[in-house]
């Protein structure tokens, strides 16, 4: 870790031996890594002039001409290293992280398999093709799922013979020592989603009895990890220790529970939790899968994400319900929203932000499905690298969609990159590794995704963070519903609009716009799975019940304060917030399904109030606004029979009286009476229900009758 050292130390070496060509490669490899300049690369290339044949000098020119946006030169380099030197795992990996952040999936996956068959112990080769993998389309679950457990018996299964008993103190009320690893606390994606979490967590940690530890894995510091710094107790910079070393720190610190925050991506240290140096390891945010190690017990995730009955077999870790997986923060100072582009011009605008690694032949042919069925539809694609364009269009004229029909932004500034979904209408989800980052600024900004949702971690982003903001109707499960709702998007921009206008008020009222919330959960989280630990208890998966009633009942009188000033498009963007925080909150689906009635949406509001008295059928007042709904649509033979349903189960008084007599079959007359309209809540209506119910002796059994269906017999 002495960076400046070993920077003189090099130099001195080429004081002393000036055409010492190791000296020269180390020298500018240094440079490289932790102070690009000019000068890293005249090193290097000295180094080759000195020795052509210098394998690792070429392959570290290869990486500075990655980072620097050259790919042709870099693959060149890289490949001249592996002509001079074919047993070069070093540089295999390194050409197979510039193929795959080109696209080229298979190509990348075959050089990382034969870093590894040139050395099996490259670790960072094995999660590099891990991380490959998960991109590929057509890869199985149980596919996927089986190469990560190999890695595990690869790299852990021989290290589990030495695992140490933890002599952690089990009490479980004491404070609990709480270490989180990453090679990301600084200026990185991932500090959008951990600084607003953090920050809430850290100012809980003296009441919920944590102690924040930080083992920060990368040399390189800057103004966010000054920043970071301040969230923890203690922090340790731990980028020149071994696997072995910093193993033995984190039981040398007394860590009770140690988090990764890495897992598969860049700068990981997989091999220290494989040593199991906690009692507990839990994986976090840094890639969406398992670990495949069996030393890490558990991974924090949520319903939206990773629905547990389906995903619990794909890892080998326990999962953590949280209210949310992760927050998130976009610029403070982003752009304000915009209307929706579509409406002035008379066209519809798609876009995609995601890195050019995850896009690919059969996503860009799902795309070109909707340009076709739209022609008269733009794509506008930004964050393109300098090169690697040609790959791109090449996939799009595979599909006959013309140059003409892109529009191509390249890298920009964070607010440049925001500004410009203002020229986008609806975003296009990238398959089958889906957007995280791209997504919710997407969201931020007023523009939602159209994602399809698969059956691996990685394809599954999209769909979580749509339906956290309440908006499943974004989310595909196959390709021709892709293009289905894509195609209705198209034909529905008043709608689109709307949700534009409301969704920055959606993001914030949902668990990912409430740091707080989730923070709350992983506290609450690392304290279930200390106590599970002091009773002797094997990880078991668990959700996080949080103290959310105040949010909801938040949510309700914010839905409700704007149904009552006629703001529809708020109101509706509350209530679904509301059924996203508590899919079964009586009350929400109650006041949405009137709102959805006065829409004109029948089919929606029946379903809501239906909904409401499944969750509650003691509520008078959700059987009248049910009855109500029934009269307004004209269903009026299922309205008696939901009414004589009620009235055995205890339903009377005057309203009730009032909704039979509508009811009544004429004599003569056969038009029926002049439905109510649904009624807008009152400004003293509030989570218990409104005024009018009061009025209503609520019965005291039973459940709703279905639409359709037959009223269930009360004694059985």
């Amino acid at each position: 870790g002495q960076v400046a050292a070993a920077e003189q130390v090099y130099r001195d070496a080429l004081v002393a031996a000036p055409n010492l060509a190791e000296a020269w490669n180390n020298l500018g490899e240094l440079l490289q890594e932790y102070a690009p300049s000019p000068e890293s690369e005249a090193c290097l290339l000295r180094a080759v002039e000195l020795n052509p044949r210098y394998a690792d000098a070429l392959s570290n020119l290869g990486k500075l001409c990655q980072a620097k946006g050259q790919a042709i030169e870099a693959e060149g380099y890289y490949r001249q290293a592996i002509a001079v030197q074919p047993d070069f795992a070093k540089a295999h990996s390194n050409l197979g992280v510039l193929l795959e952040t080109q696209g080229q999936f298979e190509a990348a996956e075959h050089a990382y398999r034969q870093a590894l068959r040139c050395d099996a112990k490259m670790v960072s080769a094995y999660s590099n093709l891990l991380f490959c993998l998960a991109h590929r389309a057509g890869l199985s679950p149980a596919e996927l799922f089986a190469e990560h457990l190999r890695f595990g018996e690869q790299f852990e299964a021989p290290l589990r013979a030495s695992w140490l008993p933890h002599p952690n103190d089990r009490r479980p009320d004491r404070p609990i020592r709480v270490g989180l690893v990453s090679g990301d606390l600084r200026n990185h994606a991932i500090a959008h989603f951990l600084e607003p979490l953090i920050s809430p967590l850290a100012a809980l940690a003296p009441q919920a009895g944590l102690v924040l530890v930080a083992y920060s894995n990368h040399a390189t510091e800057d103004h966010i990890t000054q920043r970071l710094k301040g969230y923890f107790a203690e922090w340790h910079n731990i980028a020149a220790l071994t696997d072995a070393a910093l193993a033995e720190q984190v039981r040398a610190d007394h860590i009770d529970i140690l988090i990764d925050l890495s897992s598969h991506t860049a700068h990981n240290r997989l091999l220290t939790f494989a040593r199991k140096p906690a009692p507990l390891q839990v994986s976090w945010m840094g890639y969406p899968g398992t670990t495949g190690l069996q030393a890490m017990d558990y991974y924090f995730a949520d319903r939206f994400f990773l629905p547990p009955e389906t995903f619990a077999a794909q890892f080998t870790e326990q999962l953590v319900m949280l209210p949310a997986s992760a927050a998130f923060e976009s610029l403070k100072d982003a752009p304000e929203l915009n209307p929706l582009p579509a409406q002035t011009t008379g066209q519809l605008t798609f876009g995609s932000f995601n890195r050019l690694s995850k896009l690919n032949p059969t996503i860009i042919g799902l795309w070109a499905k909707l340009l076709h069925a739209l022609p008269e539809s733009k794509l506008l694609i930004g964050g393109l690298p300098p090169e690697g364009q040609d790959t791109l269009l090449g996939w799009f004229k595979d599909v006959a969609i013309s140059p003409d029909r892109l529009i191509l932004q390249p890298r920009c500034s964070m607010w440049d990159y925001l500004k410009l979904h203002h020229q986008v209408d609806l975003c296009l989800d990238a398959f089958p590794y889906t957007g995280g980052t791209t997504t919710n600024h997407g969201l931020w900004m007023g523009v939602p995704t159209l994602t399809l949702a698969g059956q691996t971690p990685a394809s599954r982003q999209g769909a979580s963070l749509m339906g956290h903001v309440g908006l499943p109707q974004f989310i595909a499960h196959s390709e021709a519903e892709f293009v289905e709702k894509g195609l209705y998007w198209a034909n529905h921009l008043s709608e689109l609009a709307a949700i534009r206008a409301g969704l920055r008020q959606r993001w914030s009222q949902s668990a990912i716009g409430q740091p707080a919330l989730v923070a709350a959960g992983i506290a609450s989280a690392l304290r279930t799975m200390w106590q599970g630990w002091c009773d002797g208890q094997p990880p078991q998966g668990f959700t996080v019940e949080c103290e959310s009633s105040q949010t909801e009942a938040t949510l309700l009188e914010h839905a409700l304060s704007h149904h009552q000033a006629g703001d529809f498009v708020q109101a509706e963007a509350a209530y679904q917030s509301l059924l996203a925080t508590d899919p079964q909150h009586p009350e929400g689906h109650h006041f949405f399904g009137l709102l959805k009635m006065a829409q004109g949406d029948t089919e929606s509001g029946l379903a809501h109030l239906e909904a409401a008295l499944a969750a509650n059928p003691q509520e008078g007042q959700f059987w009248l606004g049910y009855l109500e709904a029934l009269i307004q649509a004209g269903v009026l033979d299922f309205a008696r029979s939901v009414l004589a349903q009620a009235r055995e189960l205890g339903l009377e008084g005057e309203a009730v009286e009032a909704i039979a007599a509508m009811l009544i079959l004429p004599d003569t007359d056969p038009t029926p009476p002049v439905p109510p309209q649904p009624p807008v809540p009152t400004a003293q209506t509030s989570s218990a229900a409104p005024q009018q119910a009061a009025q209503v002796p609520a019965p005291k059994k039973g459940s709703v009758a279905k639409k359709g269906k037959p009223a269930p017999d009360k004694d059985k």
